[in-house]
């Protein structure tokens, strides 16, 4: 894409180049050094608008690649982002007394490196549109100048946002500033969620949405523009092309915005995921508790069974001793195996007890918000 800022990542450890040209490949062009010296070389002759620095490099080390691009006045407004394992103070510190933009510690993470050099390149091309056009000192020119200000809000609402309507609604927070009117077409399971910021879609625009998905990245035709990524899709219905500046400016922003969205959807659907699999998880909880419960129960009424036959044996046998006619000694040896078996009988169902009360604190467990 044209419009893509140019970052070059330096760093000597080729897992480390190859982790962070991943992750920053779709939506950047891209240029590798392995040495400070190396990257000096390439500056010279390689348009760059970013610079990801590692700071422990052998030889010459990050602050002082860092300390020598802010020397020439060629690169002073140049950004550089250090990039390190150590998130001290002191490291800190030496990396902003040396002109370092910014800092981001190791490991890195997909959304928040992506955002912080969307940022970066972002500042750095606002800068340079100031500065070419210093002539024009006009109220109008100065405000073209900032129109990409809010995407830097934007890095902060989307970072909220928990649900597809959140998303849209933090892309249009950025589009009113704008005073752009925009419709947002959101992937999901279930299929496209069509959102606008003044809550009408005529039938016609998700067809145009789906028509233009074939046309690439950024596609416009009279007033309307469409940004297509994987997950999503913005039509902006009255772009300024009457105002070249200004419509440019918008157009960049936008792309950076759509980009950052995206890259939030993937997070808001692992976490929408996570919630459905918890629900699921938590109605087989509940269900399984219910059927325990009933266990329980049926368990209870067997152990009341046992406890009114061991009595009725009791008593019969006992009670019936007389009419059987037994000598003292039949007696005795027939009253010591009943007693036995009795025991066994009473063992086991306060076993039965105990496993009963074990279930109990099982399910109290289960169920416990």
């Amino acid at each position: 894409m044209p419009n893509q800022a140019k970052v070059m990542i330096v760093d000597d450890d080729d897992i480390s180049q190859a982790l962070i040209g991943g992750i920053l490949e779709e939506a950047f062009k891209l240029s590798f050094a392995s040495s400070g010296e190396e990257c000096l070389t390439l500056l010279k002759t390689t348009p760059t608008d970013v610079v990801l620095l590692d700071v422990n490099m052998p030889g010459m080390n990050g602050l002082e690649v860092c300390r020598r691009i802010k020397m020439c006045e060629e690169h002073q407004n140049l950004p550089i982002i250090f990039v390190s394992a150590s998130d001290s103070k002191e490291e800190i510190i030496a990396g902003y007394e040396v002109g370092a933009d910014d800092y981001i510690t190791k490991p890195l993470h997909h959304d928040a490196l992506l955002a912080r050099v969307e940022m970066n390149a972002l500042q750095a091309r606002t800068q340079s549109h100031i500065q070419s056009s210093l002539t024009d000192t006009s109220p109008s020119s100065i405000n073209r100048q900032f129109i990409n200000s809010p995407v830097f809000q934007f890095i902060d609402s989307s970072s909220q946002a928990t649900t597809l309507e959140g998303l849209a609604s933090a892309i249009f927070e950025i589009t009113t500033h704008m005073d752009l009117s925009c419709l947002v077409q959101i992937k999901s399971p279930s299929g496209n969620c069509y959102f606008s910021d003044d809550g009408v879609i005529k039938p016609i625009e998700p067809s145009i949405i789906q028509q233009m998905k074939a046309q690439g990245r950024c596609c416009s035709f009279g007033q309307r523009l469409i940004i297509n990524y994987p997950e999503i899709s913005f039509f902006v219905r009255n772009m300024p092309i009457s105002d070249e500046l200004r419509n440019v400016q918008i157009k960049e922003a936008l792309l950076h915005v759509v980009r950052l969205a995206d890259s939030r959807l993937e997070s808001i659907q692992q976490k929408r995921n996570l919630e459905e699999k918890c629900n699921q998880l938590q109605q087989r909880m509940q269900s399984s508790s219910e059927a325990l419960r009933f266990i329980h129960h049926d368990f209870q009424r067997h152990s009341k069974t046992v406890d009114h036959v061991l009595d009725s044996v009791n008593s019969d046998i006992l009670g019936n001793f007389e009419s059987l006619h037994l000598s003292h000694v039949q007696e005795d040896f027939l009253t010591q195996i009943l007693k036995k078996s009795m025991e066994s009988l009473l063992d086991l169902n306060n076993k039965s007890l105990q496993l009963e009360e074990s279930m109990v604190h099982f399910i109290d467990e289960l169920t416990k918000d």
